[in-house]
């Protein structure tokens, strides 16, 4: 059972949601590069002129940084309002006017509609069989959630690596800045990259998307349990359902962008969490 509008929908925010995800991995980078940047000049001791002109560089990166993070939360609020949409639609049959259809296509614009004829989404992509109704829009809403609550997960163990890998680093620069017998040239260095560093690192805020992905794994496993009971149910109440959809929107609205290779780097590992799942079930 499938509805045309709604399958095409779906693929389309999936899109336009990689494209919100590579504007914004683009910014952190960049971010990154423009901070490095200021801690090489800084430290380096460069003739004004050159440091003139890396703070020119500097400036730009940042511009086109910002530029991209705007972009990005342009991009991500369309597709997650096309993704709602479209799970109403394929849940519950809801049907999309023409002049709405025709917006969002407009919104996605050429590029991406060029991509959508190109990467069609798999007729299975959700797997449940029910007809319309809200035990389907239950049971999609249960798996949407399943996947979403594992791939924040491997971004939780990913942060906390990259936090760990942090912290070895600054105590290590810290220890190497109180020993005795070092330079006192070389124990300033040490020092001043502490403080440079750090406003970096505090503006890419791994912390902040680690305390988010803990945050969203907390709600998302408790939605699971009752989507999953709703799901079963053979007359499941509208606003009990409707509520946990809502729920899980939410988390998405305020969620971490999901880079394409990353979902694909952890797919086959949650496919088969997912999948033994679905058998014991």
């Amino acid at each position: 059972m499938d509805n045309q509008q709604g399958a095409e929908l779906s693929q389309l925010s999936r899109i336009l949601f990689d494209k919100a995800a590579k504007c914004w991995q683009g910014s952190i980078v960049l971010e990154l590069v423009a901070g490095c940047i200021g801690v090489y000049i800084a430290i380096a001791h460069r003739s004004l002129n050159w440091s003139t002109l890396g703070a020119i560089v500097t400036s730009i990166i940042l511009c086109v940084a910002y530029f991209l993070k705007y972009k990005y939360e342009g991009l991500y609020d369309i597709a997650e309002t096309m993704r709602r949409q479209s799970v109403l639609s394929e849940a519950l049959d809801w049907p999309i006017s023409r002049a709405q259809f025709n917006e969002w296509r407009s919104k996605a614009g050429k590029k991406i509609l060029k991509k959508f004829s190109i990467q069609q989404r798999a007729h299975d992509y959700y797997e449940t069989k029910k007809p319309f109704g809200l035990k389907r829009l239950a049971e999609m809403t249960f798996e949407s959630a399943f996947w979403t609550k594992n791939i924040y997960k491997k971004i939780k163990s990913c942060s906390s690596c990259f936090l760990a890998v942090i912290v070895v680093i600054f105590i290590l620069l810290i220890s190497f800045s109180v020993i005795p017998y070092a330079k006192q040239d070389l124990r300033t260095y040490f020092v001043y990259s502490i403080y440079l560093i750090i406003p970096v690192l505090l503006a890419i805020d791994f912390l902040g998307i680690l305390i988010r992905s803990s945050k969203s794994i907390h709600v998302l496993d408790e939605l699971e349990k009752h989507l999953e009971k709703y799901s079963k149910e053979d007359a499941p109440k509208l606003e009990e359902v409707m509520r946990l959809v809502s729920e899980y929107n939410c988390i998405v609205c305020t969620g971490i962008p999901i880079p394409n290779w990353f979902f694909r780097l952890y797919h086959d590992e949650i496919a088969k969490i997912w999948n033994n799942d679905s058998s014991c079930s």
